[in-house]
């Protein structure tokens, strides 16, 4: 009994799974841009989960207006049915250039040796497949930095989302206006330890 239990949890643990989808919200928005992206099956599980988190981070970034999901389904016997469709490709270190870890004209393509950041590079690419460039004013360590990404969208990131229609205008739903009035005739308290003079 012992045996066939080990032997079913083998089964369903090696079972292939098609489609690979990251936890989003569930409600996908009229004005939602989703891609299936396939990708390469060459790519080790922890890059695949890169992947995958790179897709969630983005459709929060968007709230939800550019959704990914990923099919590791790509390999030589696939890759002439699927070359019209989105894919993401696990390039050899040996095969890429000196300066790039990473490329995205033509597919994701990302080199996982090259990159400090496997999560880093995997996003960066991933908002250049939605459209975004690299920012005029690179923000140290944000997504779109082209020399250094991190993996946290930071305001200039935001500010490249919006100019690409990404993501909506921040409009503030209240404005309050506070006008302050300084009376000269309440006398000015100086502090005790004034701060050094520059």
């Amino acid at each position: 009994m012992r045996l066939f239990i080990l032997g079913m949890a083998f089964v369903v643990g090696c079972a292939p799974t098609r489609y690979v989808e990251a936890p989003m919200t569930d409600v996908i928005r009229e004005d939602a841009v989703v891609h299936v992206i396939h990708g390469d099956t060459r790519y080790l599980p922890t890059e695949r989960a890169a992947w995958i988190e790179a897709a969630k981070r983005t459709a929060e970034l968007t709230d939800g207006r550019a959704r990914a999901y990923f099919v590791f389904d790509l390999d030589e016997t696939r890759y002439m049915m699927l070359a019209e469709e989105p894919h993401a490709i696990r390039t050899p270190a040996w095969m890429a250039t000196d300066r790039t870890a990473g490329d995205s004209t033509d597919a994701l393509r990302v080199v996982p040796e090259k990159c400090p950041d496997l999560l880093a590079c995997m996003m960066h690419e991933l908002a250049h497949h939605f459209g975004m460039g690299h920012p005029d004013y690179q923000a140290p360590h944000s997504v779109m930095n082209e020399k250094n990404p991190g993996h946290v969208w930071t305001h200039t990131d935001r500010a490249e989302c919006r100019t690409v229609g990404l993501c909506r205008e921040l409009i503030p739903k209240d404005v309050t206006t506070v006008t302050v009035t300084i009376d000269p005739a309440i006398p000015r308290v100086e502090p005790e330890y004034p701060w050094p003079s520059p």
